[in-house]
């Protein structure tokens, strides 16, 4: 343990034959400080040393983490120090069945955004130490605690390494989320924008009905969708009220009652106002199926025609085992459907195959093969 100025000296002078120094930001809390004396005894030959260099930065503590970020960063900023760029967010509010996911997948398709569903993530959180607690409330209809659901979006968010504008689909829900949200994600990632899909009941309720016809999910019974919409009633709502009143130049708000197409334009538009446009795609990415039984070949073909014409190869199989492993938004449908000896459903591996092509630029030539005509 270093205990004297010199041995610190020592230390630095040592390090800064390999580094560049910066600087030495010192969080002051006088209370914890005085009850810890031997501990803040320990620091004070490094502080009169580092202070001595010019290289010392006192910041006072707060009750408040935000606080606390923001004179960091105010020091940081007065030292010419560069700051990572926090991660952008848009946050897209409605209730269940008011399109955020449809409008979300096609939004992240034209403005290459990051589109995570919470709902999705949940669904498919299969293994876990709250897996119990998250299937639970789900099948109840109720909301799942913010800091379980903030690891689970962090976790989403390594696997694109943190990169580009994320849409965080049916979040926040309540004032909990944004508390909770303020202490996990303050310095990491910052709000933008709100893209609030307003909604009549009676028009979610018939597009869910419609849906569960096909969607398999375990929250589209109409018992658990009624819960859902007295939940989102309840304390979803008059957060959202309260929040679109306080965050007025922040938020783009659309009917979404109307026909799709409409509704959608209505968000183009919404954004346009906030300079933000689609991406220009020079080329439109070209797809060659290779169709044919099992032990027909395709795999051996496709390898010939990656090397020989610098094709992308895509195996259907190969997709659905990636979204397994990593636990992806598909993987406990997907885990389903494969357990009980189905086809997967074509609209599942069609949302895989333009992730996968969109993460790689939306662009190329493509080989896909494994899929089922039908």
């Amino acid at each position: 343990m270093l205990t004297s100025g010199k041995q610190y000296e020592e230390l630095l002078i040592h390090l800064s034959k390999n580094i560049e120094i910066k600087g030495f930001v010192y969080l002051r809390n006088p209370v914890v400080d005085e009850e810890n004396d031997e501990k803040h005894l320990e620091l004070t030959g490094l502080l009169n040393i580092v202070e001595q260099r010019n290289l010392l930065r006192k910041i006072p503590t707060s009750a408040n983490p935000k606080d606390v970020q923001e004179s960091f960063l105010a020091v940081l900023k007065k030292d010419g120090l560069e700051i990572p760029p926090l991660i952008p967010i848009i946050c897209i509010l409605g209730g269940p069945g008011s399109g955020k996911g449809t409008n979300c997948e096609r939004l992240a398709l034209d403005y290459g955004f990051r589109h995570i569903s919470t709902g999705d993530l949940l669904r498919s959180y299969k293994e876990g130490q709250w897996f119990e607690t998250i299937n639970a409330l789900m099948k109840d209809g109720k909301l799942v605690p913010s800091d379980m659901l903030l690891e689970i979006v962090k976790e989403e968010m390594d696997r694109y390494n943190y990169e580009g504008v994320y849409l965080l689909d049916g979040f926040p829900r309540n004032q909990e989320n944004m508390d909770v949200w303020d202490k996990v994600m303050n310095g990491f990632a910052s709000i933008d924008l709100y893209l609030y899909l307003e909604c009549d009941e009676k028009v979610m309720e018939s597009r869910l009905i419609c849906r569960s016809e096909v969607s398999g999910r375990l929250d589209d019974t109409p018992d658990i969708i009624m819960k859902r919409f007295r939940t989102f009633e309840k304390m979803t709502v008059p957060f959202i009220k309260e929040t679109l009143a306080k965050s007025v130049d922040q938020v783009i708000t659309v009917d979404a009652t109307k026909p799709k197409e409409e509704v959608y334009k209505s968000i183009q538009e919404g954004l346009s106002a906030f300079g933000i446009k689609p991406i220009i795609k020079a080329d439109k990415p070209s797809v060659l199926f290779i169709l044919g039984g099992p032990g027909a070949g395709k795999g051996t073909q496709c390898e010939i025609l990656v090397k020989d014409y610098g094709y992308k190869h895509l195996s259907t199989g190969d997709l659905l085992r990636e979204e397994i492993k990593h636990k992806g938004p598909e993987s406990a449908s997907i885990e389903e459907y494969i357990k009980e000896g189905k086809l997967v459903p074509s609209t599942t591996l069609v949302k895989l195959m333009k992730n996968k092509i969109m993460n790689e630029g939306w662009s190329g030539h493509y080989l896909i093969d494994g899929t089922s005509v039908t």
